[in-house]
């Protein structure tokens, strides 16, 4: 984002001091018009940049159509909107109408940005040019348009499938175009604003720098203001899982040198994020995902799959004993019962790979009960450490709570 924010700046920038040396004599008498070049060696240059560009995308794009392919039809609901209002609002005025509410309490609560599926804004350093390049040709000569107008329809569906939840309209989308049915929130079409609306500013850029230029202070000001206050924002860090603290990255260090390469979670997730599997094998979603993120730290093998898109196929795997036990038991916060701790410690002997069985009572909570882990001492011996760490909190704030991880044996007695 902060090399996107530069790159922007840096372009706006140096195209406006050439076009302002090359032809000083910008007046804004007339829009500019467009003319397509058709010799071939002053093509060259763009045309080799062109397939670059392809041959960059086709490095991801061919294994995307590849898993496409072997995925079939997916199970995909639509969802998440946007609120129009909010392809304009920039992240940063909600925190200055927030810093003002504090003087004047009065002002009233902006659109807040709860989800971050629903933000589409691309800033004002987009859209001002934009409508200015607009209005400039209405005013001047209506037909100018037509220059942009591809480009503006182009716009007009992104905005109208971000913002509409029609069930019609989103059908019609997705039927005709193949890729869009892996869409799972329609609000991820703002990806394609930021190309839309650089287009439109570098066809109208002319207009757009003889207005500002009979508006220098102005037009700096602006500039500078809009640039400062997003660099604002972007100097904010990213949301990110809290630290580790040094007993549970020692704990971590354990598992990974010990033997064997996989590793048992208690609780584990199956999930997709088109909804598939999650209801029947995680029903402590997100926080049962919490084994497949200390795979980064431990480097194991571990039980369970969380995928953007999944099919019922995935979910087949564990639709069997004795995970379908497991999963009932977590679902209903129970500890196992006696048959199915005597499921439970032949499937251990069966996986001579096991480096470690983790189990989290802070979301598995019958774990932590005095009782079940009497159940777990007994069978699997006392644990071997037992380290706190913060998951990431699901409230608006996405204050980090406070957890445990137990780690024993990988053999009952």
């Amino acid at each position: 984002m902060i090399t996107q924010w530069l790159l922007v700046r840096v372009c706006m920038l140096v195209t406006t001091f050439y076009r302002r040396r090359k032809d000083p004599a910008i007046s804004g008498q007339g829009p500019q018009q467009i003319q397509l070049e058709t010799e071939v060696k002053k093509l060259w240059a763009p045309l080799s940049l062109i397939v670059i560009f392809s041959i960059g995308c086709l490095y991801w794009f061919l294994p995307w159509v590849k898993e496409m392919l072997v995925f079939g039809s997916v199970k995909q609901p639509v969802y998440w909107h946007s609120h129009l209002s909010r392809i304009l609002q920039p992240l940063w005025f909600e925190r200055i109408v927030d810093a003002l509410r504090w003087m004047i309490p009065s002002i009233p609560k902006v659109s807040p940005f709860t989800r971050p599926e629903t933000i589409v804004t691309v800033g004002w350093i987009y859209w001002l040019p934009v409508i200015t390049g607009l209005v400039i040709l209405v005013r001047k000569r209506l037909s100018a348009l037509g220059q942009v107008l591809p480009f503006l329809i182009f716009l007009a569906f992104v905005i109208s499938y971000t913002v509409m939840s029609s069930p019609l309209y989103l059908q019609i989308i997705q039927g005709s175009v193949p890729f869009m049915k892996f869409f799972r929130v329609a609000t991820r079409m703002g990806l394609f604003m930021p190309i839309a609306l650089a287009t439109l500013i570098a066809l109208m850029w002319d207009d757009i720098l003889a207005f500002a230029k009979r508006r220098s202070k102005t037009a700096i000001g602006i500039f500078a203001v809009l640039s400062l206050l997003e660099l604002s924002w972007l100097a904010i860090p990213i949301n990110a899982m809290p630290p580790l603290n040094a007993d549970t990255r020692a704990m971590l260090e354990e598992v990974r040198t010990a033997p064997g390469n996989l590793v048992l979670d208690l609780p584990f997730c199956t999930a997709g994020g088109n909804g598939v599997c999650t209801e029947q094998q995680c029903p402590h979603y997100p926080d049962s995902t919490v084994g497949q993120c200390f795979r980064q730290h431990h480097e194991k093998r571990v039980f369970g799959l969380y995928q953007a898109r999944m099919t019922e196929s995935h979910c087949a795997l564990y639709d069997k004993a004795p995970y379908q036990s497991w999963f009932k038991a977590w679902g209903q916060n129970r500890c196992l019962n006696e048959e199915e701790w005597k499921d439970f410690c032949g499937f251990l002997d069966s996986q001579p790979e096991l480096s470690a069985v983790l189990v989290y009572p802070s979301i598995w909570k019958a774990a932590g009960t005095e009782s079940c882990r009497a159940d777990f001492e007994k069978r699997l011996g006392a644990p071997l450490s037992e380290t706190p760490f913060l998951l990431w909190g699901r409230d608006e704030d996405r204050t980090p709570k406070p957890a445990t991880v137990v780690r024993y044996g990988t053999r009952c007695r």
